[in-house]
């Protein structure tokens, strides 16, 4: 019963985080599409941004359901099959993402603009989704229990690169971490060079279940 409300609270509480997300990203994109030189690449992602964020915030509602009592008798739509297709989704999503952001030999800081810090506090929310959920019984049988635990696993990852993309995106320079007594490097936004336009992120498909 601990775990549930502990779940409860912190799943509760990344999709309220997600909703700023949301709001975050279409209110820059707003500012950036007025202006008459608009960087149509930017709106896509900040797009693609929204839409996959959006799809998140259901998939997480899909973990609730499992765990809260109130929702027991919508159990037996949440199927193991949404998850995997999620999960496959992610990793390609992320394999993309990846290209766009530089090695770091070294930690980053949780630095930046607002919209990355949202998504750095929703990663740091899913680390402790995903502890807890590993000790929590979930009615559905061992299939449905394995693909809920990889897919949060995948969403860890997918939001410790997705706060770098965003500082990167609107050219924010990366605070990395120094070693004590050492001088700090001055901040860097180098991008990678820019993959070719059909593996950019907003020509990825939705992340989301299949409808």
């Amino acid at each position: 019963m601990a775990n549930q409300l502990i779940l409860s609270y912190y799943l509760n509480e990344t999709n309220t985080i997600l909703g700023e997300v949301i709001n975050t990203a279409a209110m820059i994109r707003g500012g950036l599409a007025s202006q008459p030189d608009a960087n149509q690449k930017l709106l896509a992602d900040l797009d693609q941004l929204v839409r996959v964020v959006s799809e998140i915030q259901v998939t997480l509602t899909d973990y609730l359901i499992l765990i809260d009592p109130q929702w027991a008798e919508l159990r037996p739509k949440i199927k193991e099959k949404s998850f995997s297709q999620t999960k496959e989704n992610l990793a390609k999503v992320m394999t993309v993402l990846k290209q766009h952001l530089p090695q770091r030999e070294v930690p980053v800081l949780p630095r930046g603009n607002h919209l990355a810090l949202l998504l750095y506090k929703t990663y740091n929310r899913l680390v402790i989704i995903d502890f807890f959920w590993q000790e929590e019984e979930i009615e559905g049988g061992e299939a449905l229990k394995k693909a809920t635990q990889e897919l949060l696993g995948h969403l860890t990852q997918f939001f410790s690169i997705l706060f770098r993309w965003a500082n990167l995106l609107l050219n924010q320079k990366e605070h990395l971490w120094v070693e004590p007594g050492k001088k700090a490097p001055s901040p860097t936004n180098q991008l990678n060079p820019t993959p070719p336009a059909a593996s950019s992120p907003a020509n990825q498909p939705p992340i989301g279940r299949e409808k």
